[in-house]
């Protein structure tokens, strides 16, 4: 299974990594959202962003 976390603090990168392991997830950590949800929207095209 793969995980995807977007938002929390810089710091916990590390542990969020380490707790998804620990369960045998694949993780995507994303702390800083404004850059990763800039430009980009769904599939629909609904100006919605995801």
């Amino acid at each position: 299974m793969s995980v995807v976390i977007v938002g929390g603090i810089e710091c916990m990168v590390r542990p969020y990594k380490d707790l998804c392991r620990k369960y045998r997830c694949k993780a995507k950590i994303h702390s800083k959202m404004a850059v990763i949800l800039k430009g980009h929207k769904t599939e629909s095209g609904d100006g919605m962003y995801a």
